[in-house]
């Protein structure tokens, strides 16, 4: 909510008087903390900095997006504050404009199901694979094999291409079940340890 206050403010002012400067620190705290895109965010600064009247129909449009990325980081956000420590989520939803009564019935409700949540990365048995990679006959469509050699902290039943439908050279990695990954982050979390 002060996030949308702060953008409802330099619609209509500039970012150099004091009360702009911190509707505009609360912006880019706010886009920053819930990954709003890095360009609208660079963006952002010097659009408000300028007078309203000489802002360009185009700066008006990106100031536009923003409130909406904004309106649609709001059911996110509050999920993101239900995962804090209680008085860093009462801080952030404080923020935000989510009602402590909100936030009380959501982690209630967050707890419970949690129980019932099954885990979103499932890991093999160990033993149940091989020891080796996939077969390249067995890797999913659109994936080639690399040019260079394969990632020295890939496991060793693990395999590593490229992305063919991708316009830029994208590295990937096939899990013995013939699963598409890109990050090394997600690969230790399947794994169920980091790799080195």
């Amino acid at each position: 909510e002060s996030a949308k206050m702060a953008l409802e403010h330099l619609q209509t002012h500039s970012a150099q008087s004091a009360s702009g400067g911190d509707a505009l620190r609360t912006l880019c705290r706010a886009g920053g903390e819930f990954s709003l895109d890095k360009t609208m965010l660079d963006t952002l600064p010097k659009i408000v900095n300028k007078a309203p009247a000489s802002r360009s129909n185009f700066e008006v449009t990106v100031l536009q997006q923003f409130a909406k990325a904004l309106q649609a980081l709001r059911p996110r956000a509050s999920s993101t504050v239900l995962r804090r420590p209680a008085a860093a989520a009462g801080t952030m939803a404080s923020k935000l404009g989510i009602k402590k009564s909100f936030l009380k019935k959501a982690s209630a409700k967050a707890s419970q199901k949690s129980a019932q949540d099954k885990p979103l990365l499932k890991v093999a048995p160990p033993g149940s694979h091989s020891g080796q990679p996939l077969p390249r006959s067995k890797w999913p469509p659109g994936v080639r094999e690399p040019d260079g050699p394969t990632a020295s902290w890939l496991p060793k039943d693990w395999a590593q291409g490229v992305k063919t439908t991708c316009k830029s050279y994208l590295p990937c990695f096939i899990s013995p079940e013939g699963k598409l990954y890109y990050h090394r982050k997600t690969i230790e979390q399947v794994v169920g340890h980091e790799l080195g």
